[in-house]
Parts: C-alpha cells; sequence; structure tokens
C-alpha cells in the first residue's frame, strides 16, 4: 500500500488538534513482476479524533508529489553501484603506489666504492663536484620504471 498523509490548516470551529488529508492506494504485483495499482483514496482525519471523514475514491492522478530516497528493488531505478567504495579504493591506493614510484626515481642513488672515505665524507647534489681518488669509484643507480605501462594502466583503472 501507498501511503500519504499531508497535514492540513487548522480549523478552528470543529477542532484545536492538526487535520491530516490521509491519502492511500493498494497495488498487487503478479508472479511474472507487473504491478497492479488501485484508485487513489482519500479522508480527513484530526489528531483528537473530532474529525473523521469517510474514505473517498478519487479519479484522477495524486494531487502531489513522491521523493525517493531509496531506489526500490527492480522496476525503472536502477540498482545502486554498491562496488563504488572499493572501487575508488583501488583507484586510490593505486594513485598512492604511483607517486611512491615516481618520488623514489626522482633522484639517483650513489653508489661509492672504496676504502679511504666514509661516505659521510662524500657532499654531492646539484651544482657540486665530487673528488675521488685512485681506487675509489662512484656510481648511480638510476630506477627505470616503466612509466608508459603505468599511466595506461590508470588511465584503464579510471575508465
Amino acid at each position: 500500500m501507498w501511503f500519504c498523509a499531508i497535514r492540513q490548516a487548522r480549523e478552528q470551529t470543529a477542532t484545536s488538534s492538526d487535520v491530516w488529508g490521509v491519502w492511500s492506494r493498494e497495488f498487487s504485483e503478479a508472479d511474472d513482476g507487473t504491478v497492479t495499482f488501485g484508485p487513489w483514496s482519500h479522508r480527513r482525519v484530526s489528531e483528537d479524533g473530532k474529525i473523521a471523514t469517510p474514505s473517498e475514491i478519487y479519479e484522477g492522478l495524486f494531487p502531489g508529489a513522491f521523493l525517493r530516497t531509496e531506489a526500490p528493488q527492480g522496476g525503472m531505478f536502477p540498482e545502486p553501484d554498491r562496488d563504488i567504495v572499493v572501487n575508488v579504493d583501488a583507484l586510490n591506493v593505486a594513485r598512492s603506489n604511483r607517486q611512491h614510484v615516481i618520488d623514489m626515481q626522482a633522484h639517483a642513488t650513489t653508489i661509492y666504492s672504496g676504502t679511504l672515505r666514509e661516505t659521510s665524507e662524500l657532499v654531492g647534489g646539484p651544482g657540486s663536484v665530487v673528488q675521488v681518488g685512485a681506487g675509489e669509484t662512484l656510481q648511480f643507480l638510476v630506477p627505470g620504471a616503466d612509466h608508459v605501462s603505468i599511466y595506461a594502466s590508470a588511465t584503464r583503472d579510471l575508465q
């Protein structure tokens, strides 16, 4: 049954309590999923019981509008996307992982080979010169992730 109650203006002569316009409509659902609706009926009742009109059939469309806050199962409303939270979490984790790869590859790692110095004595960076002696070497480890594939994967996930 569909049911709607609409508070009306107070009638000072009959009652001092709120009066409601009460609308209802029966429906039945067949085994094949089709729904058949009966006509709307309406009546007026007061909260104190002093007004209670008999129920009358209303031969027209309901003179109001309903707003659904939840989609019913089936019918013209699509099913809600229950996996959105899981998908958004997966996208956020993937984005965080991609940012970590980028951060770790923003610079090369210096590798010192030798016995003449402690690595804390080697100061390097942009614009600096590091002097190494005989028997010492500096090498640079430059990681190389496949950024083209990472980008393609991110684009696919977002789509």
